[in-house]
Parts: C-alpha cells; sequence; structure tokens
C-alpha cells in the first residue's frame, strides 16, 4: 500500500515527508526525484523509553523534544513503520498529537500494525524504502510474541483527526495500514 501512495506523489507538487525512523540511503534516493523534503526523527529507541505515568503535559512536552518541526512547511506522509505496536496508549497518544501538530490536512499516517493473535518481533524493525518504492525491513529482535491488540477503532481515536483510509493484511502477521489526517479541529 505505501508503494502506491508514493507512486501518487505528485512530482511537481511539495512533499514534505516524516520518517520516525533512522535515515537510511536508500529511503532518502527514494524521495530524490521530485519537490520532497524528508526529515528522519531517529526517535524509536528514545519513545520506546518514555514513562508514560508522568502525565499528559510533561509527555507532551518530552515528544515535542524529540520530534522535529516542520523545515518550510506541514508534513503530508508519516512513515510511522510498526512503531505503534510497541508503545503504550498514552505514549500513542501524545506521539499522534505531536505529529498532527506538524502535519498538513490531508496528511497520510502509514503504519504497520500487529494482528491479532499472530507472532511478531518484539521489538520495532528498522525500515527503509527501496528506489521503487517496496519496503525493506530489517528486524533486530529475535525473540517472538504476540503484541497486545490495538483495533482500529481504538487507532482512531488515538490519533486525532484522523480517519482509517485502507488497511490489508499481510502475511507477515501485520495490517498495511494508511489513515488520513482532516485537519486540527
Amino acid at each position: 500500500m505505501l508503494e502506491t501512495t508514493l507512486a501518487r506523489l505528485e512530482p511537481d507538487q511539495r512533499s514534505v515527508v516524516f520518517d520516525l525512523g533512522a535515515a537510511s540511503a536508500s529511503t532518502l534516493s527514494c524521495f530524490a526525484n521530485g519537490r520532497c523534503r524528508i526529515t528522519f526523527a531517529d526517535a524509536v529507541e528514545s519513545l520506546l523509553a518514555l514513562d508514560d505515568t508522568v502525565g499528559r503535559d510533561a509527555l507532551a512536552s518530552r515528544i515535542d523534544s524529540l520530534l522535529p518541526r516542520a523545515p518550510e512547511a506541514p508534513a503530508t506522509l508519516i512513515l510511522c513503520w510498526d512503531l505503534p505496536n510497541f508503545l503504550s496508549r498514552p505514549v500513542l497518544r501524545a506521539l499522534m498529537e505531536g505529529l498532527t501538530e506538524r502535519s498538513a490536512g490531508g496528511a497520510l499516517f502509514h503504519q504497520f500494525i500487529a494482528y491479532p493473535s499472530r507472532a511478531v518481533p518484539t521489538r520495532p524493525g528498522r525500515y527503509s524504502l527501496r528506489k521503487d518504492g517496496k519496503v525493506l525491513r530489517q528486524i533486530s529482535a529475535t525473540e517472538t510474541g504476540v503484541l497486545p491488540v490495538l483495533p482500529m477503532r481504538d487507532l482512531e481515536h488515538i490519533m486525532p483527526g484522523c480517519h482509517l483510509v485502507r488497511s490489508v493484511l499481510l502475511g507477515s502477521g501485520m495490517q498495511d495500514c494508511l489513515f488520513r489526517y482532516g485537519g486540527p479541529d
């Protein structure tokens, strides 16, 4: 699904992409054509370490410090990869609030959500894109387990102003999900 989304990016229209993962040469080359700016947050480990008991304001402040500001324009595509599966709901909500503050109305959020009762790695993978838009995934954890269920309805409540556009079940035990942000209320 991400491959199709990338193919629809207009080469003559400005796109701003946020990738929550680490920088990757292959992902950079994927966005080399056209008028696209990509920013890597490289925030996965810091987000995993957040304490969700500190209170909503403190959590929002910490997440704000981890996320890059939109350089010239708000984000139009946010690559969350499989990170939402590994965050507590308070941390995920604060993250999504921080991301929507940096996003344009109509922005797309791409995520891989673990399918209930399927064994998947116990830590987020490292993702990158090939020039043709195909996703490459490096698994950092050798252990597998069943992650807590994160239903699509819950995700829509956790992601302020977003709604599910499409979800496709993959053979890997993940759902390839695309959400659209409607803009600030």
